[in-house]
């Protein structure tokens, strides 16, 4: 990476302020073998009376990277997710429901923008939807990051909060 000053009369501190600079970089290749490593693991398992249970995780990580070269690898090493849910509730089947939790792992982080830490987070999916069968609908309600802690999956991006929402859906 190149930090160019962009003021009419350049300073060399001016490479310390973003608002005073540009940010050069040429991608190129490493010539040492780098290993990449990863696996994914899922386990689903259907109850009675159509409710379910899924768990799943992965891994990623890169290795034999050659020190102070930059890899834009960001992704955390460690990932899991828990869901439990049923979609054919009640009279007729036609209450759904589902509830998810979320977990990602601290990872460094690392672009022409900006590079650091990205904590890790951990968050909670929840929705209910009920079905219309004789207009072949569906109405969903839910809400994404229902305990609102905020969380960013990336350095310089915004925090994440909660989201709620309606859809319907038609089939």
């Amino acid at each position: 990476i190149v930090l160019q000053s962009i003021t009419a009369n350049p300073q060399p501190s001016d490479v310390l302020k973003p608002a005073t600079r540009r940010n050069l970089s040429v991608p190129v290749n490493t010539p040492t073998k780098v290993k990449t490593l990863g696996a994914g693991v899922s386990l689903e398992y259907r109850f009675n009376k159509g409710f379910y249970a899924n768990v799943n995780g992965s891994y990623d990580d890169l290795q034999d990277v050659p020190e102070g070269f930059i890899t834009n690898f960001n992704s955390p090493n460690f990932r899991a997710n828990i869901v439990a849910g049923n979609n054919g509730l009640g009279k007729g089947g036609r209450i759904g429901f589902s509830i998810a939790y979320r977990w990602s792992d601290t990872f460094y982080y690392e672009s022409d923008l900006a590079n650091g830490f990205v904590p890790a987070f951990h968050n909670l999916d929840a929705q209910v939807s009920y079905k219309f069968p004789e207009i072949k609908s569906l109405i969903r309600f839910g809400a994404n990051n229902i305990l609102n802690q905020y969380y960013t999956n990336a350095i310089a991006n915004p925090s994440i909060g909660g989201l709620s929402y309606v859809a319907f859906g038609y089939n």
